[in-house]
């Protein structure tokens, strides 16, 4: 899907699914393209998810979401099952970086330092 316009509307129009909303986007410039990451609601009313998704562009005007998102999807059943939000992005040598707020069922054996690592490919 690609689209141009006032980054209002592309945000309105970039949902995964149905009208929800679009939050916290980080954005990145790396070897001719920039990197657009966002989270987004699945519903505008009552219980949703947020996940996180990325689109690209080569004039910040022009932009074309990824197929595959959402990039980093909720877990089952985990400490980020209901929202994985709030993407902070950075790239360090050749490995691209995500920190997130996850949100969701927590366990009493949780200890925040081992919850888990996403891979992804884009």
């Amino acid at each position: 899907m690609e689209f141009s316009g006032i980054p209002g509307i592309f945000m309105e129009r970039w949902c995964f699914v149905g009208k929800g909303g679009l939050y916290k986007a980080c954005v990145i410039w790396e070897k001719d393209m920039w990197y657009l990451f966002y989270n987004a609601k699945n519903k505008e009313n009552g219980n949703w998810n947020e996940q996180i998704g990325v689109a690209f562009s080569k004039d910040l005007l022009h932009w074309e979401r990824y197929a595959g998102n959402p990039v980093l999807r909720n877990g089952k059943n985990k400490w980020d099952c209901t929202f994985v939000a709030d993407p902070y992005v950075v790239k360090d040598g050749d490995i691209w970086l995500c920190f997130y707020y996850g949100i969701g069922l927590m366990d009493p054996e949780d200890d925040f330092v081992s919850c888990g690592r996403w891979t992804c490919n884009i």
